[in-house]
C-alpha cells in the first residue's frame, strides 16, 4: 500500500525516468514492469516478503530494501547515515500516516 501511494498515487499510467507503473518498476530489473498493477503488485509483494528477515518494522526502510532508492552512501542492505536525507525517504515518509486511511476509505487523502 504504502509503494503504490508514494510512487505514483496508484497509477498504472505513471512515468518517471526510465520507471512505470503504480510501483514505479524499471523493466531492466523487473520482468513485471509494464505488466499492469496486478503483476506488479505481485512481484512487489514477492520481493518484499522475500526480504522479510531484514525488515525493521519501520515500513519506509523495509520498502526501501525492495524498491532501493537512490541513498547517498548506501550499501544494501544498509541505509547508511544519510537514509532520512534522501527526496525518496521524506516522500514515503509524509505518506506512512495516510495509509491506514486510504485502506479504511478507500480514497486518497
Amino acid at each position: 500500500m504504502l509503494t503504490g501511494y508514494a510512487e505514483s498515487d496508484f497509477r498504472s499510467d505513471a512515468v518517471q525516468r526510465e520507471t512505470i507503473g503504480v510501483y514505479q518498476q524499471n523493466p531492466k530489473w523487473w520482468p513485471s514492469a509494464g505488466k499492469g498493477a496486478a503483476v506488479e503488485c505481485a512481484a512487489f509483494v514477492a520481493a518484499f516478503k522475500a526480504s522479510a528477515a531484514r525488515h525493521t518494522g519501520d515500513p519506509v526502510h523495509d520498502c526501501w530494501l525492495v524498491q532501493r532508492w537512490d541513498v547517498p552512501g548506501s550499501n544494501w542492505p544498509d541505509v547508511g547515515p544519510r537514509f532520512a536525507e534522501s527526496a525518496e525517504t521524506a516522500n514515503y515518509a509524509r505518506r506512512v500516516a495516510a495509509v491506514a486511511q486510504i485502506i479504511k476509505t478507500g480514497r486518497l487523502p
